[in-house]
């Protein structure tokens, strides 16, 4: 009897003890969503704040230099936060290229030679427009309820739309961005250096990623209207 007694005890604690332990854990990740969303309006608001939610367009040009350049190339890109369509213009005096796509296709020019986008090649560029940055901050400032925050390893910032991961950022004690990704690897990424001013939003003025890339930006702007340019294929070529 004692011993049943024991055990009736032993098992009413434990009970307790295990209920306890389901509170606190749904505490703990209650206040780590909480921690999420704060400091995600924090990185908004050191970038510009509410005016990224209506955001349509963003322009912009800037300095690249890559291992596998000869020269310094000046890169200007029209990027669409609504729908995946993006307009890049590369040159300097050995490249002249440019590339556009829509979700319907895209097609390139790289020094007077012209191809069309295979299927494999457009999933990967939308993809790669999914996880842009001005995507994300576009989603962050508009509320938007397919996404979510959360704190992953050594504290980055991460977001998923509907559930599926979309890109991470580390940020500095002011909430501006020093490292971000686009992948769950820690070891693919762009360090950023510090922000400037391009009129009513801030931007990193440059950085570099770890396989020798960087950039100097040079113009930023932001728009409410679509792009101002023609994804379809030039005449003559196709």
């Amino acid at each position: 009897m004692v011993n049943v007694i024991g055990s009736a005890i032993l098992g009413d604690a434990m009970i307790r003890l295990l209920g306890f332990i389901s509170i606190l854990c749904a505490f703990s990740g209650a206040a780590a969503a909480e921690d999420a969303e704060s400091l995600g309006q924090k990185f908004l608001n050191t970038m510009g704040g509410d005016i990224w939610a209506d955001v349509r367009t963003v322009h912009n040009t800037a300095i690249n230099h890559h291992p596998q350049a000869r020269l310094p190339y000046i890169q200007e890109y029209w990027y669409d936060t609504k729908q995946p369509a993006h307009y890049v213009t590369i040159n300097n005096f050995d490249l002249d290229r440019v590339r556009a796509y829509t979700a319907q296709g895209g097609w390139s020019i790289a020094e007077n030679n012209f191809s069309h986008f295979s299927e494999e090649r457009l999933q990967r560029e939308i993809v790669s427009w999914s996880r842009s940055l001005y995507r994300k901050l576009h989603l962050l400032a508009r509320q938007d309820e397919n996404l979510t925050l959360a704190i992953g390893e050594a504290g980055r910032l991460e977001f998923f739309y509907d559930d599926e991961f979309i890109g991470w950022f580390l940020l500095d004690s002011n909430g501006a961005p020093t490292r971000h990704g686009g992948t769950p690897s820690s070891e693919n990424y762009t360090n950023f250096e510090r922000l400037a001013q391009f009129g009513a939003v801030s931007w990193p003025q440059g950085g570099h990623d770890n396989d020798g890339w960087r950039f100097e930006m040079l113009s930023l702007d932001v728009s409410e209207d679509a792009p101002a340019v023609d994804y379809s294929v030039p005449a003559g070529q196709d």
